[in-house]
């Protein structure tokens, strides 16, 4: 089963696109982030609806869920709820930011952050001339909740991959001035956040993560 979430404000054509983007099948799950029901908005959701309806007639499930937008914790709350609730047992999940209310998008993003899924989401946004999709990592998102494992030591690490783009442990090691069984204890937890990934298995790589250079 997959999910897709959406927000949804004024235009449909988001929520659409992505659908049609990423397909569905029977079993599937559409959930959608709206605000408060004012008549442009209950308009999108009507039409989005009957597309849902006429194409995937009752083989998918369809949900909308009102944030209370008035309260940021609030519309936390409500968005990463729904994430845990209905996402629970997805094999593929798809969060799309592009429309809706900035506070609707921004609580989202926030609740993503602090969200325990079963699976990895591929969070999206379409830029506003529809020219291509951001996709954003959700370990960038979960960034400052790992800060306090970035030691010096695996800063140091991280600093000489982005340099490097790619090494082995020895080479690491060597550059470093650590040893072998020092780095390939930093390098294992640096792949546990997102920060490293790995190329192997002999000689075993190490390459870091595109949005790790933020960090160093």
């Amino acid at each position: 089963m997959r999910c897709i979430f959406a927000t949804l404000g004024f235009e449909e054509k988001f929520a659409v696109r992505a659908i049609t983007r990423h397909g569905l099948d029977r079993g599937d799950r559409v959930c959608i982030f709206r605000g408060p029901g004012v008549e442009r908005a209950e308009r999108a959701a009507k039409v989005l609806k009957d597309f849902v309806e006429r194409y995937y007639g009752g083989e998918v499930e369809l949900r909308f869920i009102e944030v209370p937008v008035e309260s940021f914790q609030g519309a936390v709350a409500a968005v990463k709820g729904a994430l845990e609730e209905y996402s629970r047992g997805a094999s593929r999940v798809v969060v799309n930011l592009s429309g809706g209310m900035r506070v609707l998008v921004a609580a989202a993003l926030t609740a993503l952050s602090l969200a325990e899924l079963d699976v990895e989401p591929l969070i999206e946004l379409e830029l506003e001339d529809s020219s291509s999709i951001v996709s954003i990592p959700l370990s960038m998102l979960k960034a400052s909740s790992f800060k306090q494992e970035l030691t010096e030591e695996r800063r140091r690490l991280l600093k000489a991959l982005v340099e490097l783009r790619e090494a082995t442990i020895q080479e690491l090691a060597s550059k470093l001035g650590l040893s072998q069984a020092t780095v390939r204890r930093h390098i294992h937890k640096l792949m546990e956040l997102k920060l490293v990934y790995a190329k192997g298995p002999r000689p075993f790589k190490a390459s870091p993560a595109e949005w790790a250079t933020i960090l160093v």
